[in-house]
């Protein structure tokens, strides 16, 4: 750029040209869209024209003007970072929208009074007016009547506090419909300002359902209560009936002592009748073994099941007294197991077992020999094992049992078949009785079919 001459039209020429320089900037500078940046510019404009003579030189105006070109240099990047700035906070402002306008919660903006003075889309879709409505309107009015008194007390206490506040209200739909949604209520002061934000989100559905549970879990109690309830009429009804089954037991036992008492009176009395007298003291010790069954029922905890096993051993020593005496040379050995036998099947085993042993120490050892009766039991599979073994005489030569006319080995016959029990019996040396009978009605043949199959 060629520099101005020296002479005063010149001189006038270069403060003309000052002069639009400067309006020209002062243009640019109104241009602008900070009203701040164009002050502070203006400012230092104005303060270094100041320093600039009426009639500057040429160096002077020269100087002059590269100074105002790099200041205009200057605000044009200023604009341009300001017009950059801008751009941000307009996408700023889009995202910030959209994560109000579209949250999936609520936003409301309550002042001290509780008017509400902003709102999100969001929260007037869960009431259900127009978002202009919603707006300035007092926000307890959005509340049922019944819960407003929790909405004040959290109120309340977040003014004092000033942490934040999580309760569930009902609130009211504009059709007049209730839901229930969490407010998360925190409080903001802005100098003498004060107001709440309040995120709503609708638990409706999470409330029902666990309404609805607390309702199921009330019947269920109440289900439960009248189940312990029958429960105890029940345990009650049952005592009643042990306590009177016990009774039974007790009273069958006495009457059985008591014909046992009198069959042995009637023995006694007909010492002169051999044969009257033997038949009469067997049925006394067949009437005393039943007798014995029941007492132990009565006795026991479980009134339908005995331990044959302890019952054999309380049986043996009746048996043991009443024919060898306390100084006898039959000596009885017992190898048996827990074996529990309900009253069905424990009342023809006693028998059986009396019959056996009862034969076992009249015949297996005569003439006062000594010697010993083995009696077993035991259970494998559901099946239960009764035997009566000696080493005496054993049964005589040709001898078939099963047409002997005994009473007593006829009656074991019968009984074990009537615990579908199988009999057999094997002699020389001595003689064996075993019984196999099943300790469910049916299981022996259950199992002999599956083992022909």
């Amino acid at each position: 750029m060629a520099l101005l001459p020296s002479n005063r039209p010149n001189t006038i020429q270069s403060t003309d040209s000052s002069r639009q320089l400067r309006q020209r900037a002062i243009e640019k500078l109104e241009s602008d869209s900070s009203r701040q940046l164009r002050q502070r510019a203006m400012a230092k404009l104005e303060a270094r024209l100041t320093c600039v003579p009426e009639t500057p030189t040429p160096a002077q105006a020269h100087t002059l003007l590269k100074e105002l070109r790099v200041h205009l240099i200057e605000l044009e990047m200023q604009n341009e970072e300001l017009r950059r700035t801008q751009a941000d906070l307009e996408i700023f402002r889009a995202r910030y929208f959209d994560l109000h306008e579209r949250a999936p919660v609520g936003y409301l903006t309550v002042n001290e009074e509780g008017v509400i003075l902003e709102a999100n889309l969001p929260a007037s879709v869960l009431f259900g007016m127009n978002r202009s409505i919603l707006v300035r309107r007092n926000f307890s009015q959005c509340i049922e009547a019944a819960d407003r008194d929790i909405y004040y007390l959290t109120r309340n206490r977040l003014l004092k506090t000033g942490a934040p506040h999580v309760s569930e209200l009902r609130m009211l739909h504009s059709s007049g419909a209730l839901f229930w949604a969490e407010l998360n209520i925190s409080f903001s002061q802005k100098g003498e300002s004060r107001f709440f934000r309040i995120v709503i989100v609708d638990i409706n559905d999470r409330k029902m359902a666990e309404l609805r549970l607390e309702e199921q879990l009330l019947q269920n109690a109440s289900t439960v209560q009248q189940l312990q309830a029958r429960d105890s009429e029940l345990r009650s009804s049952l005592a009643e009936k042990e306590t009177l089954l016990r009774e039974v037991h007790h009273r069958v036992k006495n009457n059985l002592q008591v014909i046992s008492s009198l069959l042995r009176m009637q023995g006694e009395m007909l010492k002169e009748d051999h044969r009257t007298g033997t038949a009469l003291r067997e049925s006394y010790q067949r009437v005393t073994c039943m007798a014995l069954v029941h007492e132990r029922l009565y006795a026991g905890r479980d009134l339908s099941e005995i331990n044959f096993g302890e019952y054999i051993q309380t049986l043996l020593e009746e048996l043991s007294d009443a024919y060898t005496g306390s100084a006898g040379s039959v000596i009885c050995r017992l190898d048996t197991s827990c074996v529990l036998l309900n009253v069905g099947q424990a009342i023809p085993c006693a028998l059986i077992l009396n019959e056996l042993v009862t034969n076992a120490l009249k015949y297996a050892y005569p003439s006062e020999h000594a010697g010993e009766i083995v009696v077993s039991l035991s259970e494998t599979l559901g099946l239960v094992t009764l035997s009566v073994s000696d080493q005496g005489v054993g049964l005589p030569v040709g001898m078939d049992w099963r047409e002997a006319k005994s009473m007593g080995l006829a009656m074991v016959a019968l009984l074990s078949e009537q615990i579908e029990g199988i009999l057999s019996v094997h002699s020389s040396p001595g003689t064996a009785f075993t019984v196999v009978f099943p300790k469910e009605a049916g299981q022996l043949v259950a199992l002999a079919r599956a083992m022909t199959a």
